[in-house]
């Protein structure tokens, strides 16, 4: 199997985007398959069989990690149907779907931007949905069911609930750093008690943008810490240190055993980014918002990447990819002389070379061996060119 098919993403993201990059928290799943039905939720009321409108939710299993899809329908007064798809174990929402079909009860469903498909028949109670997922040269059964209940993806939950107890002391949150291929990957693991033996949590995989992946399984014996990743088929086991401020351990995925030192850190609320960090003030400023369309092997992504001005002058960039369900990936350097830009993103193995050009930014991504045309226009200008300061 090729390294760029191990590496694609079963559901949520970067699968255009990352080529050739070793993902660990959305890593490989593509060694072997197992082929159980998808596991059924709360059904619907019976609808009718002509009519894809409403809410669906299936699971896909591969290998030993099982992710919840729910897909959302809805028809147009022209008849048409428009979807979005929600991958709830890896805390991703708002998918777009940028294809739908529905005629004689069968249906095709095109995500184009995950390089993703699903084929499937309407039962003749509208109930059911049964057919195949597609992504990179793979299929996998899956099914689909109306439901009125579906699962959602975890909301963050306050900083204070991760606030350290004596008598729980794995509750908090616990961040360290992979090195895969000499790419280095933070993840967060935020971690809370339900009671005393028994807890609940999410993993941030911080350089991938992932947010809120749900963790299925934590247990502490003594000194011992283990912690399971289902939706990544990923488990870490350590050993708490003495004053337990670090458990030191491993963490596995697929064929990987990787050393991870986690060390806690202090909970705080995320504080989105105030939309005055990026605020115009010239064409010959790189600071703003800056929105593009990479186009990969015949598939588009919009781009966003949004670049801040400190008060030093150095600057900041993150990036969002809307059509593949990620926001806020941040980017590891900005460097920004005369009008030459160049924006790199390790995590991705990636990189964006341009020139400011008349207020807008002309250069090409590359990431791996391909480099492909990107030209980012500013979205939040608050005035004409010729009005600009130059």
């Amino acid at each position: 199997m090729t390294c760029k098919k191990r590496n694609a993403l079963l559901v949520a993201v970067f699968v255009i985007i990352v080529v050739g990059a070793a993902l660990v928290v959305y890593g490989p799943f593509w060694r072997s398959l197992s082929n159980p039905r998808s596991a059924k939720t709360q059904a619907a009321p019976a609808a009718s069989a002509g009519d894809l409108s409403g809410t669906w939710e299936g699971a896909l299993q591969v290998q030993n990690a099982r992710l919840r899809l729910v897909l959302n329908v809805t028809k147009a007064d022209d008849g048409a149907y428009r979807a979005t798809l929600d991958s709830i174990d890896q805390g991703a929402k708002g998918i777009p779907v940028n294809e739908v079909n529905f005629s004689n009860g069968t249906v095709h469903v095109q995500l184009s931007a995950l390089g993703a498909a699903f084929d499937g028949q309407l039962s003749p109670s509208g109930i059911d949905l049964d057919g195949e997922w597609q992504q990179a040269g793979t299929v996998f059964p899956l099914t689909f069911q109306r439901t009125t209940k579906p699962s959602t993806v975890a909301a963050p939950l306050s900083a204070a609930v991760y606030t350290r107890r004596a008598d729980v002391p794995l509750q908090g949150w616990w961040q360290g750093t992979l090195q895969v291929r000499n790419v280095p990957l933070r993840i967060l693991f935020k971690i809370s008690a339900v009671t005393p033996k028994s807890y609940q949590g999410t993993l941030d995989s911080l350089d991938q943008g992932g947010r809120n992946i749900q963790i299925t399984s934590i247990d502490q014996a003594d000194s011992i810490v283990r912690i399971g990743v289902g939706s990544v088929d990923g488990h870490f086991e350590g050993t708490f240190n003495q004053d337990k401020e670090e458990i030191d351990g491993t963490w596995t995925q697929g064929a990987m055993n990787l050393p991870l030192a986690l060390r806690r850190v202090e909970p705080k609320d995320e504080q989105p980014v105030p939309a005055s960090a990026y605020a115009f003030i010239s064409d010959t400023e790189l600071q703003g918002v800056w929105q593009g369309v990479l186009e990969v092997r015949g598939t588009k992504l919009q781009l966003v990447v949004k670049v801040a001005k400190a008060a030093d002058g150095t600057y900041q960039a993150s990036m969002d990819s809307p059509d593949q369900g990620v926001s806020d990936i941040p980017a590891t350097s900005v460097k920004f002389k005369g009008t030459d830009v160049e924006v790199e993103w390790k995590s991705l193995q990636a990189l964006y070379h341009g020139q400011l050009e008349g207020g807008k930014l002309v250069g090409f991504w590359q990431q791996g061996a391909v480099d492909s045309p990107l030209d980012l226009v500013r979205t939040n200008r608050s005035r004409p060119p010729s009005a600009a300061k130059n």
